[in-house]
């Protein structure tokens, strides 16, 4: 997101922010499957939290990266500015 608000080429970077990212959430699934099994509720809890806030995350940079990289504000009449 920061190299697109510069106006700068992001294609290239998709594949490792992708594979990052399924690293990272199957690792946080995995843990949760673990702490879980463990009877370590808080922790499986934490995890699960850590994989939604991650989607979360990936959800906000694809609408951002839609718009063509601006951030949107609301004006003070509610117009979407950019």
């Amino acid at each position: 997101m920061w190299m697109a608000q510069r106006g700068r080429k992001t294609r290239f970077l998709a594949v490792p922010t992708a594979i990052m990212f399924l690293v990272t959430l199957c690792a946080l699934g995995w843990m949760s499957v673990q702490f879980v099994l463990q009877g370590r509720w808080l922790l499986a809890f934490l995890a699960l939290l850590l994989g939604v806030l991650a989607l979360v995350l990936v959800r906000d940079a694809y609408v951002f990266l839609r718009r063509g990289g601006h951030v949107v504000t609301r004006a003070a009449g509610g117009d979407p500015t950019p």
